[in-house]
């Protein structure tokens, strides 16, 4: 699941960037999505939560990496928005 993620978030990262700098526009939800990829594959790595089972209750500790990746994505979002790339 790990390499799977990786995988895609490297994907959409280059997607991205040739969206950018050929055309001059981006896609939004793949500069949301990008961060997410990376984060939750940093997650399953460190934790050995089952990725196709969401436990209830759901632990704190992937409460926050849900957080975390939303807002991270969404400042992405916002810095390629502005011109901070």
């Amino acid at each position: 699941m790990v390499v799977v993620l990786v995988i895609f978030g490297v994907l959409a990262l280059c997607l991205n960037w040739h969206l950018r700098n050929v055309t001059g526009c981006f896609e939004a939800c793949l500069a949301v999505a990008t961060p997410w990829f990376f984060i939750w594959a940093g997650y399953y790595a460190i934790f050995s939560d089952d990725p196709d089972v969401v436990p209830r209750p759901m632990p704190l500790r992937m409460v926050l990496t849900l957080g975390i990746s939303f807002v991270l994505g969404f400042a992405n979002m916002y810095a390629l928005r502005h011109g901070l790339y």
